[in-house]
């Protein structure tokens, strides 16, 4: 095989892309500028805009905070004549980001933690047992790679 027609036929090419695309050549950059002069308040309202929005974000989060433990209602397990027992469980749920698998495998964490408290309290209320288990949960949610 010859390589010259192919080289012959790349400079032909390169010859006619040219002559259509080299007067773009910087044609954005003077457009955006353009752009920018004609319009000064743009950027302004803008950061406004965000600066408004990420105050309000704050002051939600300072109102309403994220991670609480809500008391659940308490029930009596057990009512017996020698005493009661009851059982309560708090838990909350945590956003732990993207993570990355071995392999590079990415995956969403989420954990789960939870406080068991089991309490006894004899009939007469003299005595009182109480025992708390924490626990905690972490699952991976494979993402798809793209």
């Amino acid at each position: 095989m010859n390589p010259e027609p192919q080289n012959d036929f790349d400079s032909a090419l390169e010859k006619h892309f040219s002559s259509y695309l080299d007067s773009q050549l910087g044609r954005s950059a003077r457009a955006f500028a353009q752009h920018l002069q004609t319009n000064p308040n743009h950027r302004s309202r803008w950061l406004i805009i965000a600066s408004t929005l990420s105050a309000a974000a704050m002051i939600a989060f300072a109102f309403f905070p994220r991670h609480t433990m809500p008391r659940s209602a308490v029930h009596p397990v057990v009512t017996a004549a020698e005493g009661t027992i009851e059982q309560v469980v708090w838990s909350r749920t945590l956003d732990g980001g993207t993570v990355f698998l071995d392999g590079g495998i990415p995956a969403h964490k989420i954990i789960r933690q939870q406080l068991h408290e089991m309490s006894w309290t004899d009939s007469t209320g003299a005595k009182h047992i109480r025992s708390v288990t924490p626990q905690t949960d972490i699952m991976l949610i494979s993402l798809d790679k793209y």
